[in-house]
């Protein structure tokens, strides 16, 4: 049922990407010509500023790292298990549906009436 929809939004990003990484870089050095400098912002230098030492301490101190996230990963795990269905919210819109079986020789006045 819904294998055309997928298959629809498939080629769709697939174009996409083809056009982001054939076109755009072509359309960009025609429409941006001139000298460009690559530079980073007062964000980025910021964010490197704060980022280096604590990689630094990371790469240093691997255990120190690591095993605070596998256990914060195996407790998240727990906590998972436990969920249950309540998680899951209940979709009761007061419908019925009717499903009506009658032989295969009613006739058409029988299956009106039915």
């Amino acid at each position: 049922m819904f294998k055309p929809m997928a298959l629809v939004v498939m080629l769709a990003l697939g174009g996409s990407l083809v056009l982001a990484v054939t076109l755009m870089p072509v359309l960009c050095s025609y429409l941006l010509g001139g000298k460009i400098q690559e530079k980073d912002n007062w964000l980025v230098t910021f964010t490197k500023r704060l980022y280096t030492p604590l990689l630094n301490f990371g790469l240093r101190f691997r255990l120190l790292v690591v095993l605070p996230m596998l256990v914060l990963f195996g407790s998240s795990l727990w906590v998972f298990s436990r969920l249950g269905s309540e998680f899951i919210p209940q979709l009761d819109e007061g419908d019925f549906a009717f499903q009506l079986i009658r032989s295969s020789s009613a006739g058409l006045s029988s299956s009106l009436d039915l």
